[in-house]
């Protein structure tokens, strides 16, 4: 069983700002980003393409699926609640330090852990394994780097040590209980 992780293209005036679950515009270059992508990926006729509601993949997965695509609200990105749509060198340290002290265990003011965030990874995860089909995911970069951590069975806050670039592309072959994570970021 093949199941493609891709984090979604770029998005309009996302640099600075922290926007987790904001509905950001994509970028003017959302349709080279997709063909740049779709160019990675096999013939998906027959795969199922899993995708974040959210539109900067919701529209990805659209766009490079042969059939149709299953939204689910646990492949959304870290809810960070207050934050969302602020610049980061904006929000205010007494806010942000305890967060990025312990980001596990620690919300943003309205948000949600990334310790949740690895929870509803995990139950996705399960549930997908599960099913034995080959399987595109367009999600997020916080959703990616706590499927990796559990996958490569390390610890979730040191998943944010690696880098998922945007239409970056991970590959991960299940041969019943074997993982194999074949890539990351491609």
């Amino acid at each position: 069983m093949k199941i493609y992780l891709a984090r979604h293209p770029s998005v309009r005036g996302g640099k600075g700002v922290c926007y987790g679950q904001k509905d950001m515009a994509l970028a003017a270059s959302f349709a080279e980003e997709t063909a740049r992508l779709r160019r990675k990926l096999p013939d998906l006729a027959g795969w199922r393409v899993y995708s974040s509601g959210l539109t900067r993949c919701r529209r990805t997965a659209e766009a490079l699926a042969a059939g149709p695509v299953a939204i689910d609200p646990r492949l959304m990105e870290l809810r960070f609640g207050d934050w969302e749509g602020r610049r980061w060198d904006e929000l205010p340290e007494e806010e942000t330090r305890p967060w990025s002290e312990d980001f596990m265990r620690t919300a943003p003011p309205g948000g949600e852990t990334c310790q949740a965030l690895y929870d509803r990874c995990l139950d996705f995860w399960r549930e997908l394994a599960a099913t034995g089909e080959n399987s595109l995911v367009v999600t997020h970069i916080g959703w990616i780097r706590m499927a990796l951590a559990h996958l490569l069975a390390m610890p979730p806050e040191r998943a944010f040590r690696l880098e998922v670039d945007f239409c970056g592309l991970t590959l991960v072959q299940l041969e019943g209980p074997a993982v194999r994570v074949a890539y990351v970021n491609r």
